[in-house]
């Protein structure tokens, strides 16, 4: 648009054009998109920034209602008890795009929260989502009306701002109408109900949703609170309560993905850490079942950050840690795959994806990937002598934790523009390295707790429960005080001492009875051949109906034959894979392959197995790399004992890399010095050295409870060096090589004793 200037000479009947004036911006209507669809690309981050205008027209409580979103068309509806919107406030603040009423009022007015919707993206995100959007807000009417309401209803209708028009063009139609007066709890508030949803939904989606939703909004700190607001000349004399976010989705069972106290409480340790606004951290560290809690403060500061805080509760997935406490630690397990991580809030809410699944933005899991041993300079006097105390870093999903700033004390930590992620700034990076630093600090105090304990019940087992040690004092005491006893009565007692003591020896070596496990087995053998006789029926029957309807194909009109072709094809698909499986019970419980030794070509043997896995290892994202070469062949061996031993030291690898950023397998073969000579290497969470040994004994195990290859017996080591160890072999740890973190081979000698 131009305002009138001076004219130049124009050709004859040409119109007059100003050379001087004024321009002004016009705001096409594909903004919309752009803010909408395409800034705002997750569910979740859509509604969460509808949630925070809730949040900052103090509400208690927002629900949300999912109908009918299994397909495309359903609605969504999300209702508060906020303070709702006046027309006046509709008309000139929510209308207006980018506005900047929350910046010149930063607070709420009840509860004085600092408020976290900027730049108009919620309404867009409502777009997003939709392609209507109803919205009804109930407030306080005007001044000179206060002791009644209004409502106020708009219709926007997204696809009507189509680009290549402006958005001041399109009318948007409301009503508005005065309602009496109402003290109940939901006398004001806003309902915004999204119509026509663009995305179908399914159990994964919203899955994914809850866990986001239930995390989004950390609880209240009165205290902390109370001193914030009157630093700011802004106190409320209202305690604010928090936000409860309730959902309602009849599309979907109920979830809750909340992380409740129930389940902090099994926690081995927790996590303080504190920095003031001139860059000084503390931390401390309180064990569950240690009085005195363990303080830290480093000379290293963090001048660019502000005040910041953050509490982390750490976990340990093991039996011994849960005694006593009605938690089930596979169930703590999967909750700490799932929602476990440190997460950052900002103004209570947070920003993703910092502590989502496969975030690794503290580098724990590519520290763990390393390797790392020692503790850093200025924590290696916490360590209490212990050598390699990093070896105990972590993993994300070990750890439940919040890490608080606000835009106020952290004015640099600054949140992109589609709310996903903050800005690579100086002060990030610092904000990283303080967290960090506490997690290091707690990972040396546990590695010496750790050892301190893992020592004390070794002495004690040692005094109480070594009976060979006592035979033989009492053997030593025997020859000193038996010297005047005729020689063959002494003979005789010091023969019976010994046999004592070679009876003592073999039950604790033989802890686990052969005949034990061979009822148990024999058990299991005789389970596992009924089911794999009934596969093989149900193989024989899916075969026979995939063959009817392929026949019946040809029949169908063009339309249907498509889509019947596609079901055809997972038909397949799912018999393939049940063939697999049932090949791998072949191979363990088959009669020729437990009657009849031969020799096997590995690489062929190794696929077999592998196939089996196949569904796991897409799954979950894990490469499994054959590199065994063609011609390598074993000694004569059974078929049965080859497959359990890479059976379990695969499951093994798989267990370990599954929660890894990089989830790499490998198996390696080589005929050396008269052997052949089997590897399996991964990525995963690695093997303490001095621990190498300790995993080969029975019910010794680390591997965390796994939804499909189930939790560990601590058996699979033991099993493996057992059949190896039948055909004159060994299986040991080796030290791996990068970018393996662990690696055990096992030898199968040629010539057999």
């Amino acid at each position: 648009m131009t305002k009138p200037g001076r004219a130049v000479a124009q050709a004859p009947g040409a119109e007059a054009q100003p050379t001087e004036g004024t321009l002004h911006f016009a705001v096409d209507a594909a903004l919309l998109f752009q803010l909408g669809e395409e800034l705002v690309t997750k569910h979740s981050v859509a509604l969460a920034e509808l949630i925070k205008n809730a949040y900052d027209a103090d509400a208690t409580r927002v629900t949300i209602t999912f109908e009918n979103i299994r397909a495309r068309g359903g609605t969504i509806t999300i209702s508060d008890n906020g303070s709702g919107m006046s027309f006046d406030s509709i008309a000139h603040e929510w209308m207006r795009i980018a506005t900047s009423v929350k910046t010149a009022v930063p607070v709420s007015a009840r509860f004085q929260r600092m408020r976290t919707g900027a730049k108009g993206i919620g309404r867009f995100a409502a777009r997003r989502l939709a392609g209507q959007l109803v919205m009804t807000s109930v407030a306080k009417a005007a001044e000179q009306m206060r002791r009644s309401r209004e409502e106020t209803v708009v219709h926007f209708k997204w696809d009507e701002f189509k680009p290549g028009t402006q958005v001041q063009d399109v009318p948007i139609r409301y009503r508005r109408r005065e309602l009496p007066p109402s003290s109940g709890k939901s006398a004001t508030g806003t309902e915004l109900r999204l119509i026509g949803v663009r995305d179908a939904w399914d159990e994964e989606d919203f899955r994914g949703l809850m866990q986001n939703l239930t995390r989004l909004v950390a609880p209240p700190e009165p205290r902390t609170e109370d001193r914030h607001v009157a630093r700011n000349g802004h106190r409320s004399r209202y305690a604010d309560p928090g936000l409860d976010i309730r959902i309602e989705a009849s599309d979907f069972p109920a979830q809750s993905g909340d992380v409740r106290e129930q389940l902090l409480s099994g926690a081995l340790a927790v996590l303080e850490g504190r920095l003031r606004s001139d860059g000084q951290a503390t931390y401390v560290v309180k064990f569950r079942d240690v009085k005195k809690a363990l303080p830290f403060a480093p000379a290293t500061r963090f001048p660019n950050v502000g005040a910041a805080r953050f509490r982390i509760h750490f976990f340990v997935y093991k039996k011994d840690y849960f005694a006593g406490l009605d938690l089930n630690v596979r169930d703590v397990a999967k909750r700490g795959r799932e929602e476990g991580g440190v997460h950052l809030y900002v103004d209570r809410f947070r920003v993703a994806p910092y502590g989502d699944p496969g975030d690794d933005w503290l580098k724990l899991d590519e520290d763990r990937g390393r390797r790392l041993v020692k503790a850093p300079n200025d924590l290696a006097r916490y360590a209490g002598g212990v050598e390699r105390p990093m070896l105990l870093l972590p993993g994300n999903n070990q750890l439940f934790g919040r890490v608080l700033l606000s835009r106020q004390s952290n004015p640099d930590v600054r949140q992109t523009l589609n709310r996903e992620g903050v800005i690579e700034t100086r002060a990030f990076q610092e904000l990283r390295q303080f967290v960090r630093k506490g997690v290091d600090y707690l990972t040396v105090a546990y590695a010496r707790e750790y050892e301190a304990k893992r020592k004390g019940a070794k002495e004690k087992q040692g005094r109480s429960d070594d009976a060979s040690s006592l035979l033989s004092k009492a053997r030593e005491q025997f020859i000193a005080a038996s010297a005047a006893m005729p020689a063959e009565q002494r003979a005789q007692i010091l023969q019976a001492i010994d046999l004592a003591r070679q009876t003592v020896e073999t039950q604790r070596e033989d802890f686990i009875s052969e005949l034990s496990m061979l009822r148990v087995l024999a058990s299991t053998g005789i389970m596992l051949t009924v089911f794999e006789h009934e596969l093989l029926g149900i193989l024989n029957g899916l075969r026979e109906s995939h063959r009817t309807l392929a026949t019946m194909l040809q029949h169908l009109r063009t339309a249907e034959r498509q889509r019947f072709s596609v079901e055809l094809s997972r038909l397949d698909t799912w018999i393939t894979s049940a063939r697999h499986q049932g090949e791998l019970l072949g191979l363990l419980i088959a009669r020729e392959s437990r009657t009849r030794r031969r020799r096997l070509v590995v690489r062929h043997f190794v696929e077999t197995i592998a196939s089996a896995f196949a569904s796991y290892l897409r799954d979950y994202g894990i490469t499994l790399t054959n590199e065994v070469p063609a011609n390598l062949r074993t000694p004569p061996v059974f078929e049965a004992e080859l497959s359990a031993i890479l059976i379990n030291l695969l499951t093994n690898a798989f267990k370990a890399v599954r929660e890894q950023t990089i989830r790499r397998v490998a198996i390696q073969g080589v005929y050396r010095n008269g052997a052949v000579v089997l590897g399996v290497s991964d990525t995963g969470v690695g093997a303490a050295q001095d621990r190498w040994e300790d995993f080969f004994q029975p019910f010794v195990g680390e591997s965390e409870p796994d939804p499909i290859l189930g939790e560990g017996t601590g058996l699979g080591l033991k099993i493996v060096r057992d059949f190896v160890g039948v055909y004159g072999g060994t299986a040991r740890f080796v030290e791996p090589h990068e970018p393996w973190r662990t690696r055990v081979e096992v030898s199968l000698p040629e010539e057999q004793n």
